[in-house]
């Protein structure tokens, strides 16, 4: 509400964000102050686990969302509070995506079929985590790669794209990161 206030008048929202789950402490209060100060999405993992979300390439903790990481998803729900899934699990992104009762985005995610590292997400990731909401999803692209859709709002994706067909060469192109952005920017 607060994002679709300022475009209404003209204005450009900046969300404040809690970059990964660590940073609660393993409480809910201390979730539920961040938001009260103005944090509007959490990362549930950064450089690391947390007790209760597995990340990317990290195999010492949990694999996926414990049941107080369940409860971390939820309560985000119940406050209003974006949940990002970006450096989590593949078993953490899933068990969102089945806990969730809201939209969830990846703010600072890439593509695996462009760089295969564990934090990137799978072609199934991407399009779970657009069909969670109104998403448009967005990868690493090079700068030479952007498409403006049919819609006519300019923007650097290649969602689902064949690098085969577009030509793209991870190890020589300059790649350039991106997110998932709400679909009507």
């Amino acid at each position: 509400a607060e994002v679709e206030r300022a475009r209404a008048q003209g204005k450009i929202a900046i969300l404040l964000a809690v970059e990964g789950g660590h940073m609660i402490d393993s409480s809910l209060e201390v979730l539920r102050q961040f938001y009260r100060l103005g944090a509007r999405y959490m990362g549930l993992t950064h450089s690391g686990n947390t007790p209760w979300a597995g990340a990317a390439e990290y195999l010492d903790g949990p694999k996926g969302l414990t049941g107080f990481g369940k409860s971390v998803v939820r309560e985000m729900n119940l406050i209003g509070m974006m949940v990002d899934v970006s450096h989590v699990s593949d078993k953490t992104f899933w068990d969102v995506l089945a806990v969730s009762s809201a939209p969830v985005f990846a703010s600072h995610s890439s593509a695996r079929a462009l760089s295969r590292i564990g934090r990137n997400m799978t072609d199934e990731m991407i399009a779970a985590l657009e069909a969670t909401g109104d998403f448009r999803v967005l990868r690493k692209v090079a700068p030479r790669h952007v498409i403006t859709p049919s819609d006519g709002v300019p923007v650097k994706r290649a969602l689902f794209v064949d690098v085969e067909t577009t030509g793209l060469d991870p190890q020589n192109d300059q790649i350039i990161e991106f997110a998932a952005v709400p679909f009507e920017y």
